[in-house]
């Protein structure tokens, strides 16, 4: 099969698109889609959408007891080309003309990054060492990711860009590990690195070559600081270590070489079924138009959800609790939980629970905006 989608493929989807590209003072109304379940038996998760509609994600296969790959077009499962249906290959993302990486665990001792069309792989290499791993790629099929550098004894895992066949190096803060996770079409890669210190680090690697540029610079972080996406204006979204006792790490957005902390729910602080619980962010994705997702949650999660769910929308400054802006017929035992990406139409992938349980699945959020 071939995922290079089609105008008629996605059809369906882009007629739900139907957003302004205005930006309000309140994020859009949301409508909930459901997923079909793969052979009408197990339930998909979905992990990454391009602008097209078509989703990368994986189910669990019960007679295979392991997660298997699996690409939704136009309500439709795909699966990789032969001998990659397996629970070894891991999808990490795709771009607009349906390219897909990630990794697998096949043919390297520790499993190698690759790159498939849908009808045949790729297999990118290493710096030099065991294995690699392919995190992100723009629409330039320019690819991103980490690397052991080293023997296997060493260990050492170093970011990487990749394009037209060469995989290189990124330059890191320290000789530490570095992970490159999203690149834009302009090249420009962010990621995490070890400084000196062994803190990880939020960086951006420009593509003229003059980085590594360090984003977060918090005193003795108590949690990993990284830069998680990056949108074509050069917008960058991650997490950084807050100062706080009570909170951990908040969402950052990072523009014209000023960091501004996305800081936290309004809810947050409130008593009752919203709880001052939600105290910590954590930014998942941003598109090209500025607006961001994520999660927030408490500083310490409690284990039997009294706490209704975090998940927020942010553009222009303002912060929003998605389970706000659902359509009002959505079932009020229905929570969405973690947003995990944005497509440049608004639409959101989120996983949902029903309310008090612990039965998640993924679903779809398409705006509408009013």
């Amino acid at each position: 099969m071939s995922i290079n989608s089609s105008p008629r493929s996605t059809a369906c989807i882009l007629i739900l698109l139907a957003a302004s590209t205005t930006a309000l003072a309140e994020p859009p109304q949301y409508r909930v889609v459901e997923f079909p379940l793969v052979d009408g038996e197990y339930r998909f998760t979905a992990d990454k959408i391009n602008d097209q509609g078509v989703i990368i994600g994986r189910y669990f296969d019960g007679a295979a007891f392991g997660y298997k790959p699996a690409v939704l077009i136009n309500g439709t499962y795909h699966t990789l080309p032969d001998g990659s249906q397996t629970e070894a290959f891991h999808m990490t993302a795709l771009n607009n003309q349906s390219i897909i990486v990630g990794w697998e665990e096949e043919t390297m001792p520790m499993g190698q990054g690759f790159a498939t069309n849908g009808k045949t792989f790729l297999q990118l290499g290493t710096l030099g060492g065991a294995y690699s791993y392919a995190l992100g790629i723009n629409n330039r099929n320019t690819i991103v990711g980490y690397s052991t550098v080293g023997t296997p004894e060493d260990n050492v895992s170093s970011a990487f860009i990749w394009s037209a066949g060469i995989m290189k190096k990124l330059t890191p803060l320290s000789d530490g590990y570095s992970y490159a996770r999203a690149v834009n079409d302009h090249d420009n890669a962010v990621g995490f690195s070890w400084d000196e210190d062994w803190h990880s680090r939020a960086v951006l690697w420009p593509a003229d070559g003059s980085g590594p540029v360090q984003l977060t610079t918090g005193e003795n972080p108590t949690f990993p600081e990284t830069a998680v996406d990056i949108n074509q204006a050069d917008q960058i979204v991650g997490d950084v270590a807050t100062d706080d006792p009570d909170s951990f790490v908040h969402a950052f957005i990072w523009e014209e070489n000023v960091l501004t902390d996305i800081g936290v729910l309004p809810e947050a602080g409130r008593q009752g079924p919203y709880g001052p619980e939600l105290t910590q962010t954590r930014a998942r994705a941003i598109n090209d138009r500025g607006q961001v997702v994520g999660n927030s949650e408490p500083h310490f999660p409690d284990p039997d959800f009294d706490t209704r769910p975090g998940p927020f929308f942010y553009e222009d400054g303002e912060i929003f609790n998605l389970n706000d802006y659902l359509y009002a017929n959505t079932s009020i035992d229905l929570q969405v939980d973690w947003p995990v990406d944005i497509n440049n139409h608004g639409v959101i992938l989120a996983t949902v629970r029903e309310a008090g349980t612990f039965k998640h699945r993924s679903i779809m959020l398409v705006p509408k905006r009013k």
